[in-house]
C-alpha cells in the first residue's frame, strides 16, 4: 500500500551491470501509442513501432523494462535499416525481437536499463 510517510528510494537494477532478461510482451503500434512525452522525440510520431517488454530478475524481484523499436510497414512486410535499433538487435541476437527471447539488458550508472543491442 502507498505510504507516503514510510518511504524510502531505492535503485530498481544494479547500477553499470548487464543482466539476463526474457522478453514476455511485445505491442505493436505507432511511436504515438507508447511515447507519453512526444514533445522530445525527434522523428515521426505516427511512424509504426513495437514497445517490447523484458522482465529481468533482480535479486528475487521482477523488475520490467519496456524499450521501443521502429520500423516501416510495407503492405505486410516489416521493413528496417541495418543501423536502427531494430536492425542492430537483429545482429546482436540473430533474429527479431519475439515472445521467450532471451535478451541482455545493461544498466547506466542511475540503474535504468535498456535492451543490449550493441
Amino acid at each position: 500500500m502507498y505510504n507516503p510517510n514510510n518511504a524510502k528510494e531505492t535503485a530498481m537494477l544494479p547500477k553499470d551491470s548487464i543482466l539476463d532478461g526474457v522478453i514476455i510482451d511485445i505491442k505493436d503500434g505507432k511511436v504515438s501509442d507508447f511515447v507519453l512525452n512526444l514533445d522530445k522525440w525527434k522523428g515521426d510520431h505516427q511512424q509504426s513501432a513495437i514497445n517490447v517488454a523484458v522482465e529481468v530478475d533482480s535479486n528475487g524481484n521482477k523488475v520490467t523494462i519496456e524499450q521501443l523499436f521502429t520500423y516501416k510497414d510495407n503492405n505486410g512486410v516489416t521493413e528496417f535499416p541495418a543501423n536502427s535499433n531494430l536492425g542492430k538487435f537483429k545482429k546482436k541476437y540473430g533474429e527479431l525481437p519475439s515472445a521467450a527471447k532471451q535478451v541482455k539488458i545493461q544498466t547506466n550508472n542511475d540503474g535504468f536499463g535498456k535492451i543490449k543491442i550493441d
